[in-house]
């Protein structure tokens, strides 16, 4: 499943992810996959997914084809966005959708804005949160390493490889190499 992290500290945002990708029980090593990143530049802000691969084809072909309905302000407009974009994804891109309450999109992203992060879990629910995020099967061990590292260490991008490497570590679905992102206004 992999993992993603943003994180926020000292006026910056920066997103990170592991590049390793699974099909079944094959296993596609990053130089060989070009397109291993988990994380969607959408105007100033960054979009990482974690799931199945099919999904960031369809965030590709939606963050090029139609830029304009993303607005990552809040939680609300980031609600409305992740509505409209499920609309896009049933009616253009044929997903199925499934979900107990909700129909569900599938999807479970975090959002970096140059001052804001949002998870949106598949059923499109929002949350903000403050310092940083994890999403994937790795995010157990990224959350405990960020909140024993993140007043330990000042330098953003040092936080950040060091988070997602102990999380490579203790997860079986995510392994590097590492790539980052500062997120810039």
């Amino acid at each position: 499943m992999s993992i993603v992290v943003v994180i926020r500290k000292h006026g910056k945002t920066i997103i990170g992810c592991d590049t390793k990708c699974s099909d079944g029980n094959l296993l596609v090593p990053p130089p060989e996959k070009v397109n291993a990143l988990k994380f969607h530049r959408i105007g100033n802000a960054y979009m990482g997914h974690v799931g199945s691969t099919a999904f960031h084809t369809v965030l590709d072909f939606v963050t090029n084809e139609y830029a304009d309905i993303f607005d990552f302000t809040d939680r609300m407009t980031t609600y409305k966005t992740m509505l409209k974009l499920h609309k896009i994804m049933c009616d253009t891109c044929l997903i199925n959708t499934y979900g107990e309450d909700f129909e569900g999109s599938g999807l479970n992203v975090v959002i970096a804005t140059p001052e804001k992060i949002f998870h949106v879990e598949p059923d499109r629910g929002v949350d903000e949160f403050s310092r940083f995020w994890a999403v994937g099967s790795g995010s157990v061990a990224a959350l405990g390493a960020l909140d024993a590292l993140y007043d330990r260490i000042d330098d953003i991008e040092e936080l950040l490889r060091e988070v997602l490497t102990i999380a490579c570590k203790y997860d079986l679905h995510s392994n590097g190499p590492i790539e980052t992102e500062i997120v810039n206004g």
